[in-house]
């Protein structure tokens, strides 16, 4: 794309302040009726340039329904305030070239020639490094606070739509969970040489959640589980997507999750078949999704077609890297 150039725009401009009495103005705004037309048109006034609902918008931030299992106050803190907590993965990127152009975005591509920004809108920029002369992470988000941009009325409209896009029966058409409220999972991964148990606190969803302790547990088959990825899923054991929650100690120095495709673990040197947040800090070769561990819980969803191609899904192998590390809610969707 043609790409865009945010040197007008930079995000180390001054932070908008948010008072507590403007805060508190906001969350009390959450007791209107909602009106969810409205909300859906603050949504595409506001919001689709870097977020997406279904087909509607861009996946540039965070998918917005992963965010909607916390609380409103939360979510109205984030939308005032999204410099307080950078999601991994979503630091900003600053590249500064010869020609004295400067883009901001988020590094999605680090090659041998090029570099490659995602940008809100869909836009891909790319940069070749003989153009490059300066890279470097600034700690903020690309996302600006909607304190004065948004009223509070809007704001609870908005939050009223997007609760209503979890239709609990096109929910459950579209995805199928791996494992979420189920004690007896930690048994069913019985390979490897280390500890898997399923805890009853500190879960980002329900009331459980999967500790695994040092280095990892697996099933390269577990029972049931002939998932066929595909492009276009159409049938019902079809999927496209793989989400999840994870969160690593404090002393942890990564998270890892390893994909059996048909009853076989990828090769070691194969990155296509493991993601990771962190540090790896195995001989296996991974996808990376963020350079920094989630000290709390991360939603991160893989498109599992784009990075390994048609395949069968038949286990999972959950890894700690370093520390303890815990999953929650593990679904295929559509």
């Amino acid at each position: 794309g043609a790409g865009t150039d945010l040197s007008a725009a930079s995000p180390e401009a001054p932070v908008v302040e948010v008072t507590d009495a403007v805060f508190r103005e906001y969350v009390a705004a959450l007791e209107v009726e909602r009106d969810p037309a409205r909300g859906h048109d603050v949504y595409r006034q506001s919001c689709m340039i870097c977020h997406s609902i279904g087909e509607e918008g861009h996946p540039f931030g965070p998918d917005l329904l992963g965010e909607l299992g916390i609380a409103e106050e939360t979510l109205v803190r984030h939308l005032l305030l999204p410099n307080e907590r950078i999601r991994p993965g979503y630091e900003t990127t600053l590249v500064e070239t010869r020609s004295d152009s400067n883009f901001a975005g988020l590094l999605i591509e680090d090659g041998a020639t090029s570099l490659t920004l995602s940008q809100p809108g869909g836009v891909r920029q790319v940069i070749l490094r003989k153009d490059v002369k300066g890279v470097r992470r600034h700690a903020g988000s690309l996302m600006p606070s909607f304190a004065g941009v948004l009223a509070p009325d809007d704001t609870a409209h908005l939050l009223g739509w997007l609760r209503g896009q979890l239709n609990p029966e096109v929910d459950a058409a579209n995805r199928i969970v791996l494992f979420d409220e189920q004690p007896e999972f930690a048994a069913l991964l019985a390979d490897e040489s280390g500890t898997a148990m399923v805890e009853t606190t500190g879960a980002a969803f329900g009331r459980l959640c999967l500790r695994i302790m040092p280095p990892q547990r697996a099933s390269r088959q577990l029972p049931g589980w002939n998932y066929r990825i595909v492009e276009k899923p159409s049938a019902v054991d079809e999927f496209r997507y793989l989400r999840l929650s994870w969160r690593v100690a404090a002393n942890a120095d990564g998270v890892m999750i390893e994909l059996a495709r048909s009853g076989s673990w990828p090769r070691a040197e194969d990155s296509a078949g493991r993601y990771y947040a962190g540090r790896n800090t195995t001989a296996w070769k991974a996808l990376e999704t963020s350079s920094r561990p989630p000290r709390e819980w991360d939603t991160v969803t893989f498109d599992l077609w784009k990075d390994m191609g048609d395949f069968t899904l038949s286990g999972i192998a959950p890894t700690a890297m370093g520390a303890d590390v815990w999953f929650d809610r593990i679904e295929l969707r559509r």
